[in-house]
């Protein structure tokens, strides 16, 4: 089964790179040696399938229906160890936040004319996705509000109506 993983090279290649770092290898990433055989195979899955958790615990020989699946990828996924070693493989091709950046900038700086279809017709969503992703890591972009315990006084007492002591 051959096909772009998310390295962007096929599935052998991202196989052959990652077992040059195997648990026998006395060069062996560390975090590679916490992993079981399963979580292994998992990674290799993930790695090369262009990031697809569900398929890759299926793969690696997880059991239960595509929701339960998508359950132990997500679990899978916020393993320090399992997360390390993701990470360790995705850094040893040059897939490194920088990297991303540098990505998302060179597509967002790309005039707006080279976005034109055969048919003259202009498709900019590739555009605003890589600005929406940049901004996100900058910070600009707040999913999740936090407002600590002195925050909620703050407004309580700036809004208190007078004579209320």
């Amino acid at each position: 089964m051959k096909g772009r993983g998310i390295l962007g090279v096929t599935d052998s290649s991202a196989l052959a790179a990652r077992k040059a770092h195997t648990v026998d290898d006395p060069t062996a990433n560390t975090t590679d040696r916490r992993l079981t055989l399963k979580q292994r195979s998992f990674v290799d899955e993930y790695l090369t399938n262009g990031g697809n958790g569900t398929r890759a615990a299926e793969t690696a020989g997880y059991q239960g229906d595509d929701r339960t699946l998508a359950v132990t990828a997500t679990d899978n996924l916020t393993k320090p160890a399992i997360r390390a070693q993701i990470e360790f493989h995705l850094a040893a091709q040059g897939v490194t936040r920088d990297a991303v950046i540098a990505t998302l900038a060179e597509i967002m700086f790309t005039p707006n004319e080279a976005f034109r279809d055969k048919n003259g017709k202009m498709d900019l969503s590739a555009k605003v996705r890589a600005t929406e992703l940049a901004g996100k890591d900058l910070g600009m972009f707040k999913e999740k509000i936090e407002v600590s315990h002195e925050d909620v006084v703050r407004v309580l007492e700036y809004i208190k109506p007078a004579g209320m002591d």
